[in-house]
């Protein structure tokens, strides 16, 4: 008989200080000031509430050697971290680092590229493109025209082809770092072969500008800081993970994302709520 599943806890690391959280939000925050201030919003809603186990510092090594064994006992095989890339290298990413220098745990450190599938559409458009954005239209590809910051050049991945890097992640003796990102990196050519549109090259001041007023403006749910952290982004060479990693993508870039376009203009999502469909009548 096979074993039994391998269970794994989504764990976001941002219960510790960080300099980039200080100069965002105050010196010395963390997520649980949010705690803390939680308010009851209807009755019987108990807040704020109170961890078993206190407001524990994750970039502490103690607090893992209190959480590592708890998981344990519970049939916990593994935590899934969230971090990211962000300007000048990686953020909310030092939780990771203490566990992997004081604990005796395998550390795999998958760095994707944006993750693509059809389904998603619905929230990617949400979150990025707001509802004035013309799904149908840019489905369509009938859009004559379509400005691009100059010198934009993106990676993508599948979700299923993410999945399987997870998958070999676990069942692999494998360690450190490894890139998972699909073939070709797409330019502003091949976007707008895949838009059916002539790309406009704009300066890239120009189009943070642009994206600032119509922020500013609610017209666009997109801050511009994502724009300049998107320009700033690496290149990902994946050569490990193909070969150490035994990670070979089945979906291309350009399929990823004719994917997820086609998911906008036809209304896709997935029964749960951030994947929920657009409503009928949004463009």
């Amino acid at each position: 008989m096979p074993g039994r599943p391998k269970v794994l806890a989504y764990y976001f690391p941002s219960w510790h200080r960080d300099p980039r959280n200080a100069e965002w939000f105050g010196e010395g925050w963390t997520e649980w000031e949010l705690l803390r201030r939680a308010r009851p919003r209807f009755p019987g809603h108990r807040q704020p509430r109170v961890p078993v186990l206190g407001h524990q510092d994750d970039s502490d090594p103690a607090t893992f050697d209190v959480q590592i064994p708890l998981a344990v006992e519970f049939g916990v095989d593994g935590f899934l971290f969230d971090f990211y890339w962000y300007e000048d290298g990686p953020y909310l990413e030092r939780a990771l680092d203490h566990i992997e220098d004081q604990h005796e745990m395998r550390v795999v450190r998958l760095r994707s590229a944006f993750v693509f599938q059809r389904a998603a559409a619905p929230e990617q458009r949400r979150i990025f493109a707001g509802p004035f954005a013309p799904g149908r239209l840019v489905a369509s590809r009938v859009l004559p025209v379509v400005p691009i910051p100059r010198g934009m050049r993106m990676q993508v991945v599948a979700a299923a082809d993410l999945a399987a890097a997870y998958e070999a992640a676990l069942v692999r003796p494998v360690e450190g770092a490894f890139n998972i990102a699909t073939d070709p990196v797409l330019g502003s050519q091949e976007l707008g072969e895949l838009l059916g549109a002539r790309i406009v090259a704009v300066p890239p001041r120009l189009a943070r500008q642009a994206l600032a007023a119509a922020f500013h403006a609610r017209l666009a749910p997109t801050e511009p800081g994502l724009l300049e952290l998107f320009l700033s982004l690496p290149l990902m060479d994946t050569t490990r993970a193909r070969t150490e990693l035994g990670w070979a993508p089945k979906v291309d870039a350009t399929v990823a994302v004719r994917e997820l376009v086609d998911g906008i203009g036809r209304r896709a999502g997935a029964p749960t709520p951030p994947l929920v469909p657009d409503r009928a009548g949004r463009g």
